[in-house]
């Protein structure tokens, strides 16, 4: 396993096989942000928001609006 940064370099836990980060979600947006991962829909975003001028998609507000509202519980 390789530990594995997101694209500001901070550590998000160690990948599988996959690539996808093995670290324990913390509620919905950390489920999402790992499906959109593994099915190549955050890098099509990712894509799709350069091309279009932005910076940011929005996936780290939206990944912690979804956590805040629907966590997991420990």
């Amino acid at each position: 396993m390789a530990k594995i940064y997101d694209k500001f370099g901070k550590p998000l836990g160690y990948s599988n096989s996959t690539g996808i980060p093995s670290h324990q979600s913390k509620g919905l947006g950390d489920t999402v942000e790992k499906f959109t991962r593994a099915t190549g829909i955050k890098k099509a975003v990712d894509v799709v928001t350069k091309a279009m001028g932005k910076k940011d998609c929005g996936c780290k507000k939206r990944k912690d609006k979804l956590n805040k509202a629907f966590p997991y519980k420990k």
